[in-house]
């Protein structure tokens, strides 16, 4: 695994959630960059410089915090690759508002359930 993810092409994205930003962490990827990566288990790692908040990005690699950071890490990539319209029509498919932040025009959608519709006004 170290090894596939050492081969990662130096400027494509490289996203992880919780425990999972290990592996980078581990294959030398995330020296001297932000990290939020278990951060009992980094305290004593002097290659990394841990930042405690939700979510860290640096340059092409983003790092978040929780198992259940998965959607927003989801429509943050979304959102700096493909806009903000393409990570609503995600968003509202996946009937996900994290952090109460709602990405593009909601009437792009009106075939969408009401239900749906009455969450992003």
């Amino acid at each position: 695994m170290l090894a596939l993810v050492r081969a990662h092409p130096a400027r494509a994205p490289l996203l992880s959630v919780c425990t999972r930003a290990l592996i980078p962490v581990g294959a030398g990827l995330l020296e001297g960059r932000p990290n939020y990566a278990s951060l009992d288990r980094l305290a004593g790692d002097e290659a990394v410089q841990v930042v405690e908040q939700r979510d860290v990005r640096d340059e092409n690699i983003g790092i978040w915090a929780g198992i259940s950071a998965g959607m927003h890490m989801t429509l943050a990539y979304i959102a700096a690759t493909a806009g903000a319209d393409t990570t609503g029509r995600a968003q509202r498919r996946a009937e996900s508002c994290p952090d109460g932040i709602r990405h593009g025009d909601p009437a792009i959608d009106a075939d969408m359930p009401a239900y749906i519709h009455a969450t992003w006004r």
